[in-house]
């Protein structure tokens, strides 16, 4: 067989059915290790098979931020090869097939992605809807006519907006303790500024996963539900934000803060911004 290891192969594929998809197909020799990058091990020995793909299991396909290492594929590179005492074949084929992970994608401009750990991921899902607020009768002053009857059902529209970020690849237990944060709202801004109070931790629930590393495959994922609720008063004299720790006072037709009868808001706060690090 021709001297000549290294990447053998590269190809790439286009379809609107099933995404880009790329493959590189290796030859390791027995003689003179390599890395992808085609440089040899400084020693000139062979390197193995678990050694190479241990290397470069988590690699992008040349030239593209998309396209990453989803399935390997290691058999001989031919039939009758020589086989070593280990019993496998002198030179290996080793196949890296290419798609494009959807598991770390663009957020939207409008919101911040939260810093997360290295080598995990963020999905962003979300969800723009609304909650109606039953309201008193008594909570209600016309701006002309006459009062509200006892029947009257009036409500308020507001911003309910639902977020599930799918942190995933995390290999670290001790990060998915969410203990401190579940039913507490955020004590600073988190997606946009001046968000501070509005968005709820709802929960966390946790499976396990899996990420491509030969050596230690085993990692943890989990889907964080958060609850955005915000009430924005444009003008007058009560105009501000007002969510979870604040209700309309219908003794006062206004939006008030909201206390406990130990003195304390409804939500505590919590410091979201170590959610995902």
């Amino acid at each position: 067989m021709p001297q000549t290891y290294g990447v053998k192969s590269q190809t790439r594929t286009w379809s609107y059915a099933n995404g880009w998809q790329a493959e590189q197909v290796f030859c390791l020799p027995f003689l003179g290790g390599f890395s992808i990058s085609g440089t040899s091990n400084v020693d000139g020995t062979y390197t193995g098979v678990d050694n190479f793909i241990t290397s470069n299991y988590a690699v992008f396909f040349p030239g593209s931020d998309l396209l990453q290492v989803t399935h390997i594929k290691d058999e001989p590179w031919m039939e009758h090869d020589v086989v070593l005492s280990d019993g496998m074949s002198q030179s290996r084929k080793v196949t890296f097939s290419y798609s494009i992970v959807y598991l770390d994608v663009p957020w939207p401009d409008n919101i911040n992605q939260p810093d997360f750990a290295a080598g995990t991921t963020l999905k962003l899902r979300t969800r723009y809807a609304a909650q109606h607020i039953l309201l008193p009768p008594s909570a209600i002053t016309p701006a002309s006519g006459p009062n509200a009857g006892p029947g009257s059902r009036p409500t308020l529209l507001c911003c309910l907006t639902d977020y599930e970020i799918t942190w995933d690849r995390v290999q670290d237990l001790g990060d998915l303790d969410f203990n401190d944060l579940i039913g507490r709202v955020n004590d600073s801004d988190f997606f946009t500024a001046g968000d501070a109070g509005t968005i709820l931790c709802e929960g966390a629930p946790q499976e396990n996963s899996t990420i491509l590393n030969p050596a230690d495959p085993i990692a943890w994922k989990t889907v964080v539900s958060l609850k955005q609720k915000q009430i924005i008063v444009a003008g007058g004299a009560n105009a501000g934000t007002y969510s979870w720790n604040d209700w309309y006072n219908p003794k006062t037709q206004q939006w008030e803060a909201l206390t406990l009868s130990n003195g304390e808001p409804p939500y505590d706060s919590a410091d979201f911004s170590g959610m995902f690090s």
